[in-house]
């Protein structure tokens, strides 16, 4: 009995040896898992290309712009701009790739970038919008040829200068009318039509029709950017008479002059202002304005001797205004 025993013993003995060998053998074989370092397969994980992106105003000194998005559809990218105007891009290597940029202040800009295979800086360079500060859109009946004009005037701010405006046009679709805004004065960035009679705008226009209008601003840049500010409409035409009582055509004035002229009455609010001008250059040597709307008359000191001639101007809150026909008179004292 005690024999068979040691012989099953020697038997297991033998059976422990030859299986701990095979799983020593087997745990010596080459690895084949591609994520262990020491596996025969492995492959280490590819380095991610950094691309700096920077964002820059179009003109020098091409200062960086913050806040502004920056995207790539094609590879689910989307990022913003720091205070330097710049993004710090971790990814693939790429043949090519649209960046597309887009902020408030600026026209949308994009472009294509080709082989992203190593560390690199790249730059999209964003063109400012102008805007517009003080616009005054208003009209001006003449008593004496009964012509209505309009003018529009308005200050075009581009932050990247003056230079990157090409064109300013006031515009009415509905009619096809097109004016051209020149600068009033060089080194300014005010712009303005010339007085138009709305007659150019279509020759059936009337007073009446033209506050139903609705104009609107393009201003285009050098580049080729537009802008379109709408809608700008005329309140009113003021077609009111003035009637003058005196001085009257070829007076005689002595001592002080008094203007007078018929009462107004109207359902919206408005001042006179007189100008007064010296001939025969017609040089203005007074404007006497916010005179009160239920006034008929205006007191000045004697004038020099001379020949004039006098205007009365009513203008409403918003500008629009009716001038009188200009008298013509001589002071002698």
């Amino acid at each position: 009995m005690m024999y068979r025993k040691r012989i099953f013993s020697n038997i297991l003995s033998l059976l422990f040896t030859g299986l701990a060998g095979l799983l020593l053998v087997s745990c010596q074989a080459p690895r084949n898992n591609p994520f262990d370092p020491n596996a025969a397969n492995y492959k280490p994980l590819p380095q991610p290309i950094i691309t700096t992106i920077k964002v820059n105003n179009l003109y020098p000194p091409y200062q960086g712009i913050k806040g502004i998005s920056v995207f790539a559809p094609d590879v689910n990218f989307y990022n913003i701009t720091d205070v330097n105007g710049s993004i710090v891009w971790a990814h693939e290597p790429l043949d090519s790739v649209r960046l597309f940029a887009r902020g408030a202040s600026f026209f949308d800009g994009d472009s294509l970038y080709k082989n992203l295979n190593e560390n690199s800086v790249v730059n999209l360079y964003l063109n400012a919008k102008p805007y517009l500060l003080d616009t005054r859109f208003t009209s001006r009946y003449e008593n004496y040829s009964q012509f209505s004009f309009l003018r529009f005037r308005t200050r075009v701010v581009d932050p990247d200068g003056i230079a990157d405006l090409k064109q300013v046009i006031l515009r009415c679709p509905e009619y096809q009318f097109k004016d051209t805004l020149t600068l009033e004065n060089a080194g300014t960035d005010i712009f303005t039509t010339k007085d138009f009679n709305i007659k150019e705008i279509d020759s059936s226009m009337t007073a009446g029709r033209v506050p139903e209008l609705s104009f609107s601003l393009m201003a285009n840049n050098v580049n080729g950017d537009s802008l379109i500010f709408e809608p700008f409409s005329i309140i009113r035409i003021i077609e009111q008479p003035l009637v003058l009582l005196s001085p009257q055509e070829n007076d005689v004035v002595n001592g002080p002059v008094t203007f007078k002229w018929e009462k107004v009455e109207l359902d919206f609010s408005f001042t006179f202002t007189v100008f007064l001008y010296k001939l025969p250059n017609y040089d203005l040597t007074g404007i006497y304005d916010n005179i009160p709307a239920d006034s008929t008359s205006l007191t000045i000191a004697p004038l020099t001797n001379g020949r004039y001639l006098w205007v009365l101007e009513l203008k409403d809150l918003a500008e629009n205004a009716s001038q009188s026909r200009l008298i013509n008179f001589t002071s002698e004292n």
